[in-house]
């Protein structure tokens, strides 16, 4: 049986930083990312300050994400809801 090529080129501007502790530390076109990795049982070689910190900017900025789109959402039903009518269809089997 031949092995399959999943990946066959390098993601560009991809590095792997650090991994260990159930935790890897990447950067992925200039952004730094931690994601969890099961596999990666051994001491982080880098700083757990480092970690925590790239954790809390990721946190921060889906907080920032979350907050846009809820606004965004509630902007758009308020006016849908208030300048438009609700027409009632019969059932398609009537």
């Amino acid at each position: 049986m031949e092995n399959i090529k999943i990946w066959s080129e390098k993601i560009f501007g991809y590095q792997l930083l650090d991994s260990g502790e159930k935790e890897k530390l990447e950067e992925i076109g200039g952004l730094k990312i931690k994601r969890s990795e099961p596999r990666a049982w051994w001491r982080k070689t880098v700083d757990s300050k480092e970690y925590q910190a790239v954790g809390e900017k990721q946190k921060k900025e889906l907080e920032e994400i979350i907050v846009y789109r809820d606004w965004e959402t509630d902007r758009k039903s308020t006016r849908l809801n208030s300048s438009h009518l609700k027409l009632s269809r019969m059932p398609s089997s009537a």
